[in-house]
């Protein structure tokens, strides 16, 4: 599956699929607009992991950071990772106008143009991808969470593989 375009029936099959929370959340984001809610494709990784065995998700994300209780008696297991990065933006470059030089009679003036110097700056983007799963007496994932503390909450995990395996 593409994850950057989905057609209009798996779109709606998505939603149809979903429980009335996730669909109320869902047609909230639609109608406000993306930007302050989860990604689909992060939607679509965190269900893709229900259901299945502790194991894979210890493979694929390692040992996690912490393991806490939760009051149903699940094991809640936490990993974090850094997923910051840097870019080069770039300023300046083209011409300016900084004075016109008068012409002679009947002679049209002639603009005086200066070179901008092109300059370029390192800005770090901090990123932080959080993964949170619960796991029942089964030792099968109930749940898995992907956050990061930004809206959208997923933003720090969309460089990282996070979808379950096969």
């Amino acid at each position: 599956m593409n994850k950057d375009h989905l057609g209009n029936e798996e779109l709606q099959s998505i939603v149809n699929k979903a429980p009335i929370g996730i669909r109320a959340a869902l047609l909230l984001c639609l109608t406000v607009g993306a930007s302050g809610c989860a990604s689909v494709p992060g939607l679509l990784s965190e269900r893709s992991w229900t259901g299945r065995p502790v194991a894979q998700a210890l493979r694929k994300f390692g040992r996690p950071q912490t393991i806490q209780q939760d009051s149903n008696n699940n094991r809640v297991l936490f990993w974090a990772f850094d997923t910051s990065y840097q870019r080069t933006d770039y300023d300046g470059g083209g011409q300016t106008l900084v004075g016109i030089a008068p012409g002679g009679s009947g002679v049209a003036s002639t603009p005086i143009m200066q070179n901008n110097p092109v300059t370029s700056r390192v800005v770090n983007i901090s990123r932080k991808c959080t993964i949170q799963a619960t796991i029942d007496s089964q030792n099968r994932i109930t749940s898995l969470d992907l956050g990061g503390g930004f809206w959208p909450r997923d933003i720090g995990c969309r460089n990282m593989d996070v979808d379950p395996p096969g």
